[in-house]
């Protein structure tokens, strides 16, 4: 069988093209973490986009692997805010790879931004189920429920019960800004009754990712 370096060393145009893509992929990783903990978002979507433009050219150079191709490319539409647009991508992408971790995230954190939450839970739950303790989608199980209006149930101490619930209200309300859909989620949320303690939650962890962001720019 021919060895990677080997395949690449013959055909120098997929050399470029698996280079062009790894550069984006290490580029939206660092973008996501930082969208992640609410740095400011216009200079985010504007490096998202520049990471979707290297895709691009990745395919158009190319680059074979489809499927990473567009798990990639649904992250990037994701992190630029076009949230509707990254789902069909990311949904191709979920299917082709089930047991690809990244895969069931992106598409659960999708799912989660589009309030469709049944889909989103069952991304989250099955990676946990199959691969066991990923912190993403803990965080994302856990937005899901309060994105529901429940409060998410530990066994843990109470101290770690509100650490679990501050992770997923980040989690969820950074989900809910790159839809661009925090007031009139935490909004409906409010009309719907739930736990005050939940809306509460909510409403402060919204203001304490503004307030990072202002004393950051």
């Amino acid at each position: 069988m021919i060895g990677l370096f080997d395949r690449l060393s013959r055909n120098p145009t997929g050399r470029e093209a698996t280079r062009l893509l790894q550069e984006a992929e290490a580029a939206l990783a660092e973008i996501e973490a930082r969208q992640l903990r609410g740095d400011d978002p216009a200079p985010l979507r504007e490096a998202a986009a520049q990471a979707a433009a290297l895709l691009e050219r990745a395919q158009r150079d190319g680059y074979r692997d489809q499927e990473h191709f567009r798990l990639r490319l649904a992250q990037a539409r994701l992190l630029q805010g076009h949230v509707r647009e990254a789902l069909a991508p990311a949904y191709e992408a979920a299917c082709a790879r089930p047991y690809d971790v990244d895969s069931r995230v992106i598409h659960g954190r999708i799912r989660l931004a589009l309030h469709e939450l049944e889909a989103a839970r069952h991304e989250f739950a099955s990676v946990l189920e199959e691969f066991g303790g990923d912190a993403d989608a803990n965080a994302g199980l856990r937005a899901a429920h309060l994105a529901a209006g429940e409060l998410p149930f530990s066994t843990d101490e109470e101290v770690e019960i509100g650490a679990d619930r501050q992770t997923g209200a980040e989690f969820l309300v950074a989900s809910w800004e790159l839809a661009g859909v925090v007031r009139e989620r935490i909004d409906a949320l409010q009309a719907a009754a739930p736990d005050p303690g939940l809306v509460l939650l909510l409403e402060r962890t919204a203001l304490a990712r503004q307030r990072r962001r202002e004393q950051n720019g």
